[in-house]
């Protein structure tokens, strides 16, 4: 009889026909990416495949494998950007993954005795 890799015929002369004995080694626990296929020429399982690659991520955020859909979870969410004055810019810095706020307030202008300077967030200057 023809036999699998992993089997062993064995000629019963009590009975007159061949025993066939042996089982194919259990297939091995995959990956949802992976697919074992059994080899025949070299009786072993042959597993291939390979994770998708881990998707490039701000400094924020995090990527977690998923094993139920087999994807890449990204969370994380940038930090607020500040309140700034009317002469202050905040831009995110991606290496310290923090605000980074710039600006300065104009110098207040020299007044007379009977002058008062206030500044004035709505228009960014003095008023005297």
């Amino acid at each position: 009889p023809t036999t699998a890799c992993y089997e062993t015929a064995t000629f019963n002369n009590t009975t007159c026909t061949w025993d066939v004995s042996g089982t194919q080694p259990a297939e091995p626990t995959t990956a949802c990416y992976e697919t074992a296929t059994f080899n025949n020429t070299t009786c072993t399982w042959d597993v291939t495949g390979t994770q998708p690659a881990e998707p490039t991520t701000a400094c924020y955020e995090t990527a977690t494998f998923n094993n139920t859909t087999c994807t890449w979870d990204v969370s994380g969410t940038q930090p607020a950007e500040p309140t700034t004055e009317c002469y202050e810019t905040a831009t995110f810095n991606n290496t310290t993954c923090t605000w980074d706020v710039y600006g300065t307030q104009p110098a207040e202008p020299t007044t007379e005795c009977y002058e008062t300077a206030t500044f004035n967030n709505t228009t960014c200057t003095w008023d005297v």
